[in-house]
């Protein structure tokens, strides 16, 4: 009977790779490198989606912040322009009353072309610069004039009068429109969509002072106690608060910026025209 040489049994031999048997890859650890390859890329992809947004937001804040600060300064000069006198210090906030109250939202300002047509009486309407929220579209800051309108503004104090005039001017056909942002957050309140952009002027003696003949001149207050018997200093300060998209078309109050701004002036006022 023939006998079998296990010493002669056949051999796998090693190829050009020198790959043995138990050098190979199995299924098993290649569907654990496909799994760790996923696990790669997908948190890859999430670092990269959160990159991505980071940068959105980043550059939406800081072109929030421009488009602020362009209508700050551009409300920071025309006031620092502003003319103004014993009858109109130059700057006057009108505001839109509504059933929750009055919303200081309208910045008029005594801004000429030239010199004043009555630089010792009321401006003129077609000399006056306003700011306000578009009605129809209360996300853009608008500034207009009416230059064909030849009139005489309202006295400071009337604001029954003022509001007619306001009212006029945003249906005035041949209004001048100049748009600062549209980037302007909005709320609604009352049923009616309003932009978050807020006016405050403060005065140094007060309109009330001036126009009360109990003051007496020496007992109105001057900022400083800066005043002569026949002259005195008054300071006007102007505050603005308005609210810009991060993102267009972002209406919530999360992704708004809000920006302040603030400025002053003084000018000169006269015993004698009190």
């Amino acid at each position: 009977m023939p006998q079998l040489n296990v010493g002669n049994r056949p051999r796998w031999k090693t190829g050009a790779t020198g790959l043995s048997p138990r050098n190979a890859i199995t299924l098993l650890e290649i569907v654990i490198a496909v799994g760790i390859a996923a696990m790669i890329v997908t948190a890859t992809a999430a670092l990269l989606k959160t990159s991505e947004d980071a940068f959105e937001e980043n550059t939406g804040q800081a072109e929030a912040v421009q488009a602020g600060r362009m209508c700050l300064e551009r409300i920071r000069r025309l006031f620092s322009e502003s003319h103004a006198n014993e009858l109109f210090p130059g700057a006057l906030v009108v505001g839109d009353v509504g059933p929750s109250g009055s919303f200081p939202e309208c910045l008029v300002l005594w801004h000429p072309a030239g010199s004043p047509l009555d630089p010792d009486g009321l401006p003129k309407v077609k000399e006056l610069v306003f700011f306000y929220p578009n009605p129809s579209r209360p996300n853009e800051v608008l500034e207009v004039t009416v230059p064909h309108r030849s009139e005489t503004a309202p006295a400071y104090a009337d604001a029954s009068a003022w509001r007619i005039l306001l009212k006029t001017v945003k249906s005035d056909g041949l209004r001048r429109t100049v748009t600062w942002s549209d980037r302007l957050r909005t709320f609604e309140i009352d049923g009616t969509r309003r932009g978050a952009l807020r006016f405050g002027v403060r005065l140094r003696p007060t309109f009330a002072e001036w126009n009360d003949a109990a003051v007496s001149w020496q007992a109105m207050a001057w900022p400083q106690g800066l005043f002569s018997l026949q002259t005195g200093v008054r300071h006007v300060w102007l505050t603005t608060e308005l609210q810009i998209q991060v993102r267009t078309g972002d209406a919530t109050a999360t992704g708004a910026v809000p920006l302040f701004g603030s400025a002053g002036r003084i000018y000169v006022v006269r015993a004698d025209r009190r």
